[in-house]
């Protein structure tokens, strides 16, 4: 991590570009038409030898993660009843900290330094271990995150760097990077990584960090309010992050993929989620808000 940390570009974005040129490389330069049998034979083992190691470097490097203890036994969360209600309160808790924090300075870099922070106090409170973690998340090209997987952010299992797609704005930065930052702190789950991070970023001490996630999170319960109440949040927003929420969603809108592709992507990642216990796969992701409620209901935050 010190080493990948103090480089200013993604190590792990260099190697995928990489790899792939040197591995093209070895097939040119050992390929023989004599042998041409004999040469694709040789190809395909050595590609598959490969493939494999990689595999089991993945799952005892990262895959072992999402073996380790629910987030649900790390807070004692109980299982929780969801109802309207409780959804209403979360959002109106959430709407105090946003009004709370709509106008502060918004300086980007100190916030990420206090969602630090907050991260490593968080996680040691429930380990007993602070995690040692990365001081920035870095950026990759507008659009390649999106375009890829409709993804925000991505954590390198490789050279535990954090990442965000460049097209997002200071408020994602901010929110998705705490995200990303938790995955590193060895929280592979999806809803384990997210409410470790909503957690630690409701509980910083900048400012402009607990209205980025609270943010965030905002937006994540007003989608699972029935239609005919969300008007009536919304416009307990200010203007300024209305249009926050606008900024966040753009990116989104600017880089698509074909529909068929898109679904060719989810389903692949729903694979991959399920074929790591996450039983699921992608909705696992809408548990964090139910996790959140409980988390409130505790007292928690």
């Amino acid at each position: 991590m010190p080493l990948t940390n103090a480089l200013p570009f993604s190590l792990a974005g260099m190697l995928l570009i990489i790899l792939p040129l040197v591995g093209l490389l070895m097939l040119i330069v050992t390929f023989k038409a004599k042998y041409l049998w004999r040469w694709l034979a040789l190809s395909l083992w050595r590609t598959v030898l490969a493939l494999t190691i990689v595999a089991i470097l993945f799952l005892i490097t990262w895959g072992a993660n999402y073996q380790r203890e629910s987030i649900e036994k790390q807070f004692a969360l109980q299982t929780p009843q969801v109802s309207e209600f409780d959804l209403e309160r979360l959002l109106t808790s959430l709407t105090s900290i946003i009004l709370e924090a709509s106008s502060v300075q918004r300086d980007e870099a100190r916030a990420m330094a206090s969602v630090i922070s907050s991260l490593q106090t968080t996680v040691e409170s429930v380990t007993g271990k602070v995690p040692p973690l990365p001081d920035k998340v870095k950026r990759l090209p507008k659009g390649s995150l999106i375009l890829l997987g409709r993804a925000s952010g991505v954590m390198s299992p490789w050279t535990l760097e954090p990442h965000i797609d460049g097209a997002l704005p200071s408020i994602s930065y901010v929110a998705i990077g705490a995200h990303e930052l938790a995955h590193v702190a060895g929280y592979a789950g999806e809803a384990d990584a997210d409410f470790i991070s909503a957690i630690a970023g409701l509980k910083a001490k900048d400012a402009y960090a607990r209205y980025a996630v609270a943010l965030r999170f905002w937006q994540e319960a007003y989608w699972q309010l029935p239609k005919e109440k969300q008007a009536g949040f919304l416009a307990k927003l200010p203007d300024s992050s209305r249009q926050d929420l606008n900024d966040m969603l753009a990116p989104y809108q600017k880089y698509q993929m074909p529909r068929f592709i898109q679904n060719l992507q989810q389903q692949s990642y729903n694979s991959y989620l399920k074929s790591q216990g996450v039983k699921e796969g992608i909705k696992d992701y809408s548990r964090t808000i139910d996790l959140l409620i409980q988390a409130q209901k505790q007292g928690i935050f």
